[in-house]
C-alpha cells in the first residue's frame, strides 16, 4: 500500500513573499531559451504567461510553454511540444494542464485535471482510451507549477523547500535547496542569480519509462541532477538550467525576455 505523505511549504518568516514579488509581474512575460546538447544548439524553448484569468472560478496564471528542435537537430531527434498550464495564483497549485506532444518516438495529446479538494486527478487522452481517475497526492504540484513556485520566493542562501509532486499519477517528493550565488551573462544582460538544486524521491517503486515526454516526465527520476539559476532582480526569470544526463549534459540559457 502506498503511504501518502503530507508536505507543507517551507515559507519565509511571517509567511509573506518579498514585497517586490507580491505583484503580478509574471503576466505578459515571454522568455526564450536555447538548449544545447553536445555543445550543439538543439532546442528552442519558450515560457510565457500571457494572461491571468478566472479559471474554474479561481484567479489563475496561464503558463504556456513550447519546445521545438531546430532544423539541424530535427534530423536526429524531432521535438515539437506545446503545454498550457493553469495555476491557481493564490495556492500556486495546478488546476489543469493541456499538452500536445510531437516527438520522434511519441505523438499524443493529453488533458490532466487536478482536484485538490478531493485529492483526485483525471487524465484524458494520450495512452488512455477512456479517462483515468485516480488519487492525487496532497498539495500536489506538477513540473511547471513547481518551478514557478520558486519564482515567487525570495530565495535566500541555504534556504530549502520540500513539495509534493505528481508526474502523471507517479508520486514524488522534491527537495529544493538554494546552494549558491552566481553572475550569469544571458539575453545581453548581466544577472545576479541564485542556484537551486533539485532532488527527487519516489513515494512508490520507480517505473522505467519508455517513449515519454522529454520536457517534463523525463526530467523527474531518482538519479536526476537538475539545477536552475533564478535571477535575484525583477522579473526573476529562469536564467540558466543544467540537466545532468548520461553520457552528456544539457545546458539551457535565457536568450531573450520581453513583456
Amino acid at each position: 500500500m502506498v503511504k501518502y505523505v503530507l508536505i507543507l511549504y517551507l515559507v519565509i518568516p511571517g509567511g509573506l513573499l518579498h514585497p517586490a514579488k507580491a505583484q503580478d509581474y509574471l503576466v505578459g512575460e515571454t522568455a526564450s531559451y536555447k538548449l544545447t546538447y553536445l555543445s550543439i544548439p538543439a532546442v528552442n524553448i519558450t515560457l510565457s504567461v500571457p494572461e491571468k484569468i478566472a479559471f474554474y472560478g479561481k484567479p489563475a496564471y496561464h503558463v504556456a510553454a513550447t519546445a521545438k528542435t531546430n532544423t539541424v537537430f530535427s534530423a536526429f531527434y524531432k521535438v515539437d511540444n506545446r503545454y498550457d498550464i493553469y495555476i491557481d495564483s493564490a495556492s500556486g497549485l495546478p488546476i489543469v494542464m493541456y499538452k500536445k506532444v510531437r516527438q520522434k518516438t511519441l505523438e499524443h495529446e493529453m488533458t490532466i485535471r487536478y482536484d485538490h479538494n478531493h485529492r483526485k486527478i483525471r487524465l484524458e487522452g494520450g495512452k488512455y482510451a477512456v479517462p483515468l481517475d485516480t488519487t492525487l497526492i496532497e498539495q500536489a504540484h506538477n513540473f511547471f507549477s513547481m518551478i514557478y513556485f520558486l519564482r515567487r520566493q525570495p530565495l535566500m542562501m541555504l534556504q530549502t523547500f520540500k513539495l509534493n509532486l505528481d508526474v502523471e499519477t507517479e508520486q514524488w517528493i522534491v527537495d529544493m535547496r538554494v546552494t549558491g550565488t552566481e553572475t550569469v551573462e544571458a539575453a545581453e544582460q548581466t544577472w545576479e542569480t541564485r542556484r537551486v538544486d533539485f532532488t527527487f524521491t519516489p513515494l512508490q517503486e520507480e517505473k522505467k519509462r519508455r517513449k515519454t515526454d522529454i520536457l517534463t516526465r523525463r526530467l523527474v527520476t531518482s538519479k536526476t541532477k537538475l539545477s536552475f539559476w533564478i535571477a535575484m532582480q525583477p522579473p526573476y526569470p529562469f536564467v540558466k538550467v543544467v540537466f545532468e544526463m548520461s553520457p552528456f549534459n544539457t545546458y539551457t540559457i535565457l536568450s531573450d525576455i520581453s513583456r
